[in-house]
């Protein structure tokens, strides 16, 4: 039992508490402190789940970014430029093959490949170029890779060339149109890396996506 106000030592108490208070004391002092360490409990728990929601959320639209302003549209432009070459070099075969048939002078074959080839350098390569030039320059923040990867300084050096010769072309006159200024070649698997970061990102978009779809 529980005693209080003993005035003096010897004396009966002023008054004393059953087991039974006792027991319903220690009882309300215990659901208290398990209420407490409850809410505390869910209080870090809903802000923890509110961080990580915050998390997976920026994450997503991070991601969002990379693949909507960065390599989805550089995907597309290395495929344009791809799809042209193969048909620039049909045409190219075809030329060659059909003005062999009829006995053309060699000279002419390949001043027509020459003018078909200009025009699909104006209208096709170089600005194409010029579009991923712009789009790297404009969106180098959303860059996958920590340092600027080879593949797409190799690019930049390419159509750097690839302008610079066609310069020299029409000031000097096409006896100038070599391999280029400085022999920077078109990347060889710049478009399966680009491919495999954009596969990359769209994995980790979705993961991400379904994890703050579940906390919702």
């Amino acid at each position: 039992m529980l005693y209080f106000l003993l005035p003096n030592p010897g004396l009966e108490p002023a008054f004393v508490i059953s087991v039974e208070l006792q027991s319903a004391i220690i009882g309300a002092a215990a659901g208290g402190i398990f209420y407490l360490t409850a809410l505390l409990l869910r209080t870090w728990l809903s802000n923890r789940s509110d961080h990580n929601a915050a998390r997976h959320d920026s994450r997503v639209r991070f991601l969002q970014e990379q693949i909507s302003q960065l390599y989805g549209p550089l995907v597309g432009y290395l495929h344009e430029t791809n799809t042209y070459y193969e048909i620039l070099r049909a045409i190219t075969q075809r030329i060659r093959a059909e003005g062999a048939a009829r006995g053309d002078d060699p000279h002419e074959i390949e001043a027509r490949i020459e003018r078909i080839a200009a025009r699909f350098d104006r209208d096709y390569f170089s600005r194409i170029n010029r579009l991923i030039n712009l789009l790297l320059r404009s969106k180098r923040h959303l860059i996958a890779e920590e340092r600027f990867p080879d593949y797409l300084r190799s690019f930049l050096g390419h159509a750097a060339d690839w302008d610079a010769t066609r310069i020299v072309v029409q000031e000097l006159g096409s006896e100038y149109d070599y391999a280029g200024i400085s022999g920077q070649q078109w990347p060889d698997g710049i478009v399966q890396e680009v491919e495999r970061i954009l596969y990359e990102l769209r994995s980790d978009y979705r993961r991400h996506l379904k994890k703050l779809g579940r906390m919702n």
